[in-house]
């Protein structure tokens, strides 16, 4: 990888040959143009003190974001020692944009710094992340785990900007429901099993050993709401159910649905689903949220985390109840022989040849299975979430799609046949979920 200065008709981009090609890290006509425009699209939020830019470039989009915003302290990273360096060499340190910016300026390729100095500080509630897009070409190959990490954040935050609007309207009227939260759930089923239902391609070939747990009773059984009408095909009652989706299609996978079972929703989740639901309901406060986390705060109720689908949610919740050991069914991750979804799932589609497609390892790692963009970081989010679980144990038992570090794969019938601690059977006020 090599960096160079390329003049515009303003002032200088910089080149990075990689790879036989070369990629621009600013505009190769008008950088100071495009650093303004990049600047005006960002919008922080009113608690935000300091802002973690990943990529230095040549400085200008951070000068155009210091003028908007005076206050904000800025700091800056680059996962790349010789860019850094090379910055040095080339005299850029020394002009205006990058100069002021030097004493908060880091530049690493070791992994135990980054996740000391860097990962650990974005978390920070008046925190915010922003990633300059160009920049990630600039991370070396050896630090593969980071960009994709990265560009997983960029994508869901990118998701997040575009449905802002749409979230803010459920999310407001979803507090009109005045629904009861979660704060009763915890240890609600402390050291009990919990089965966590998806709808991916692989769920088909579960649902036979589901009914036989579900009719003992004595295993505790949530499902996303996309898998539904798969569990109610062959009269699984699961003991609740969680939607995420802020879209109004969501609303279809509840429609045809019995609607006796207890339906956990996240605050910005779609309100006319919400609304027609018939059951008992309890509204969800997610982390990332700033509304949410504010009011979560107010009424001293949980935060669950998401890691950008309903089913990442859902885990995050069975843990909050108590749970000793979870089951993923239909957690497929990829698009197991070429399916989206289950063949009852709500919005089951065939998968042809020009999707773009990442391969990674498959459940019996013997081989790859094709996965896109969005499913990838929702299995980095699994990956992640279950390295930090000291008490609870997750298997996967899919039996098929892709392998998920961390998880014991196993079929769901060992799951239910082995208990390394006495699980009595749920009472009926249990299989209610408590009458409150």
């Amino acid at each position: 990888m090599k960096f160079e200065l390329v003049n515009t008709k303003t002032e200088p981009t910089i080149g990075v040959k990689k790879d036989n090609k070369v990629l621009y890290l600013h505009s190769r006509y008008d950088p100071l143009k495009e650093a303004q425009r990049w600047a005006k699209q960002i919008i922080l939020k009113s608690s935000t003190r300091k802002v973690i830019i990943v990529g230095m470039g040549a400085g200008y989009h951070i000068r155009a974001l210091q003028k908007q915003y005076e206050n904000i302290d800025i700091e800056i990273w680059d996962f790349n020692e010789l860019y850094g360096q090379w910055l040095v060499e080339s005299g850029l340190s020394k002009e205006a944009n990058i100069k002021a910016f030097l004493p908060n300026y880091y530049v690493s390729e070791n992994i135990e710094k980054i996740k000391e100095s860097f990962i650990s500080n974005i978390n920070f509630q008046d925190t915010e992340l922003l990633i300059y897009g160009p920049a990630l070409h600039v991370i070396p190959k050896s630090l593969y785990k980071i960009k994709e990490l990265l560009e997983t954040f960029k994508m869901n935050k990118s998701s997040i900007d575009r449905n802002k609007s749409l979230l803010e309207k459920n999310y407001h009227n979803n507090l009109q429901l005045q629904d009861r939260g979660i704060s009763n759930w915890i240890d609600r089923f402390k050291d009990r099993d919990f089965v966590l239902v998806s709808s991916g391609p692989s769920l088909d070939k579960q649902l036979l050993t589901l009914k036989a747990i579900s009719l003992k009773r004595d295993i505790i059984i949530g499902s996303v709401g996309t898998a539904l009408s798969s569990l109610a095909n062959e009269d699984i009652k699961p003991h609740f159910a969680m939607i995420s989706d802020p879209q109004d299609m969501v609303k279809e996978q509840l429609i045809l649905q019995k609607q006796d079972f207890p339906l956990f929703y996240l605050s910005t989740a779609n309100h006319n689903a919400v609304r027609h639901f018939k059951g008992k309901r309890y509204i969800v406060w997610q982390k990332g949220f700033p509304e949410g986390e504010k009011r979560s705060e107010e009424l001293k109720e949980p935060l669950i985390a998401t890691g950008g689908s309903v089913a990442t949610c859902l885990l995050d919740l069975m843990v909050l109840m108590g749970a000793k050991r979870i089951a993923l069914i239909g957690q497929d991750l990829a698009y197991t022989n070429n399916k989206s979804h289950s063949n009852l799932a709500y919005r089951k589609s065939d998968i042809t040849d020009h999707y773009d497609f990442k391969l990674v390892k498959n459940y019996y790692q013997n081989g790859q299975v094709r996965t896109s963009r969005s499913l990838f970081s929702y299995l980095q989010w699994f990956e992640n979430y279950i390295s930090t679980l000291d008490k609870v144990e997750v298997w996967n038992c899919t039996e098929g799609g892709a392998y998920i570090k961390g998880c014991k794969h196993e079929a769901l019938r060992n799951f239910s046949n082995q208990k390394p601690f006495l699980t009595s059977h749920l009472s009926g006020e249990d299989c209610e979920l408590y009458k409150e």
